[in-house]
């Protein structure tokens, strides 16, 4: 009973086809080349048959290369394996039968015992294989075991298998055996990849998840931090009071620290599902660095600590690349070194090294007096979430995200990051970066401006255009009342829109300079409302800017796709609006006003 169920078994394993998917496929590949063989060789046999008068034989050639045909047919244009598999068995059986009566010699026998039935069976299944296997073997009991014999023995000679019958019963058992053990472990191995695949998919799955969770959370937690930093900064505008004062920059310096966190987070999430995009554009040299300059600068004066540059003259007005990234980068490099420095200074230097045709390599370092760091923490600093030195460092803020998000971005650039560093005296982090040359005018003339250092113009000045018309939609009226306080400064009321549609009337009835349009909103988002808009052909010479907390899959690439203008994320930063407005607004209606002291 124990054999009789093990043998069911076996039949139902072998019933189970291992030709599907991918497999399938390269299983009618080979098939079709097989036949293409098959067609080729028989018709050349064919015709020299004929040549020869060679009679019956002819017939049998001829049979095998229309086989041959109609295998490949079946294969590479029907896709369908029934009738190649048919006209392959044909072939097989009827050769083979006609060879084993008409004169067998061991060569051929040999042959046609051994490798036909376990090509066969790749073809068409084990249980096929194995039929066939003991086909021939019967086939050839019956030709010298039974009264056939002396029939035939005109044909015959004395042949290897009379000689030794065994060897041939051997060769169909591991035949069998071997196309048995072939059709297991292929389901076997068909069985890991089905785990695989949906250990993949459910991989796969997880990623969007966590993707679309970050970008729901990006865009949850910068709404109220967009509320809190915005209002924030008209309690610093505004307010007398000193204690007051000195709460409000606590505030500010809390919440820059704060987006500064998520943004790590948001930016190493896109980095690692291999959705961050190297996107090049052109960019003023000299711009770039007034604002890596500015955004630092606060923080190392807080400090007591002094901020150098070194920049080449040589270096050309206007680059092309992606400033972004590498204004993150060095910005990176800039507040680690701040952060890791109690007293001397952070210097930044960018050189020109060399050019070859329309591109220039630049050296980039930022050197510090800091703690240093340990030759045996060297390698650990560029992990995921690593913090060196807990014990010294434990009171300094950060996700241990910055430097793997550098080192990653590097990398995608085609570039590297190097370190020197004496622990307890201090280090310096640097690289080269190829970028493409637009503007070849040196630097010269600009820093000759800024003898001193580099100015930061965001400090001293804000823009006013007191008779631009601007519209902001949002669905959220605290973002509403947060930008509108923002652009109070500048002499601009704007209007104001809480959902699509009343954005469309809006521009319907008015003519904009500049509209700020909200991504996320119900009923009708902001892709949607754009879209809307250039049905009606409203879109012709109107800047639309996404306004959006969105930040995590890839933003300003997806807005500019989309027809937007450009990209404004929240929370709103006071000199990234007024960067904006500066480079849409018209010539002529706005100007740059010197701050109150």
């Amino acid at each position: 009973m124990l054999l009789i169920k093990k043998i069911k078994e076996l039949m139902q394993t072998l019933s189970i086809s291992i030709y599907r998917g991918d497999r399938l496929e390269r299983n009618l590949k080979v098939i079709s080349w097989i036949g293409f063989v098959i067609a080729f060789i028989s018709g050349i046999m064919t015709v020299i048959n004929l040549v020869q008068h060679k009679g019956f034989v002819t017939y049998t050639t001829a049979i095998a290369c229309l086989s041959g045909i109609i295998i490949t047919y079946a294969g590479m244009v029907l896709k369908k394996r029934t009738p190649a598999i048919l006209a392959a068995l044909f072939v097989c059986l009827f050769i083979f039968t006609y060879y084993a009566l008409f004169g067998i010699n061991d060569g051929f026998a040999i042959l046609w015992t051994f490798l036909v039935p376990l090509a066969f069976s790749y073809f068409a299944g084990v249980s096929y294989g194995v039929a066939m296997s003991v086909y021939y073997e019967l086939l050839f009991v019956v030709l010298f075991y039974t009264p056939i014999r002396s029939v035939m023995a005109q044909y015959y000679t004395k042949t290897f298998m009379d000689r030794y019958p065994l060897l041939y019963l051997c060769g169909v058992l591991l035949n069998s055996v071997a196309m048995i053990q072939y059709h297991a472990t292929t389901l076997a191995q068909m069985e890991y990849e089905k785990k695989l695949k949906e250990a993949a998919d459910a991989a796969i799955a997880a990623g969007e998840a966590k993707s679309q969770f970050l970008a729901q959370m990006s865009h949850e937690i910068r709404t109220p931090i967009n509320t809190v930093l915005g209002m924030n900064e008209m309690i610093l505008r505004e307010a007398k009071d000193e204690n007051v004062l000195e709460y409000s920059e606590s505030i500010q310096e809390s919440g820059r620290t704060l987006l500064a966190l998520i943004n790590s987070i948001l930016d190493f999430s896109k980095i690692e599902d291999g959705k961050m995009e190297i996107v090049s554009v052109e960019y003023a040299t000299l711009t770039m660095i007034n604002n890596l300059v500015a955004s630092v600068s606060n923080r190392a004066k807080a400090k007591g600590l002094e901020l150098l540059t070194d920049i080449d003259e040589k270096i050309p007005r206007t680059l092309r690349g992606d400033d972004v990234r590498l204004s993150q980068i060095i910005a990176n490099l800039l507040t680690n070194a701040v952060k890791y420095t109690e007293k001397g200074s952070v210097t930044l230097t960018i050189h020109k090294k060399e050019r070859q045709g329309s591109k220039v390599l630049l050296f980039i370092s930022v050197k510090d007096t800091g703690i240093g760091i340990k030759d045996e923490d060297r390698e650990r600093m560029f992990e995921s979430f690593e913090r060196l030195d807990e014990t010294r460092n434990r009171n300094i803020e950060g996700t241990g995200l910055g430097m793997a998000i550098v080192t990653k971005l590097l990398a995608m650039m085609g570039s590297e990051i190097h370190l020197t560093s004496v622990y307890g005296k201090g280090s310096t982090f640097y690289f080269e970066i190829w970028q493409e040359v637009v503007d070849g005018t040196p630097l010269m003339r600009d820093l000759a401006k800024t003898p001193k250092a580099i100015k930061e113009r965001g400090e001293e000045t804000f823009l006013f255009a007191p008779t631009a018309k601007v519209l902001v939609t949002d669905d959220n009226e605290m973002n509403l009342k947060v930008i509108s306080h923002l652009l109070k400064r500048c002499g601009i009321k704007p209007d104001l829109a809480s959902s699509g549609m009343e954005t469309i009337e809006r521009i319907r009835e008015k003519k904009y300079d500049i509209v700020f349009l909200d991504h996320m909103m119900p009923h009708m988002d902001g892709m949607e409302t754009l879209q809307k808009l250039k049905e009606e052909g409203l879109t012709e010479h109107l800047t639309i800017i996404a306004l959006t907390a969105n930040a995590v899959v890839g933003a300003r690439e997806s807005y500019l796709a989309a027809g937007f203008q450009d990209y404004l994320s929240k929370p709103i930063s006071v000199a990234s609006l007024e960067e904006i407005m500066a480079k849409y607004l018209p010539a002529g209606i706005y100007e740059w006003k010197k701050k109150e002291s």
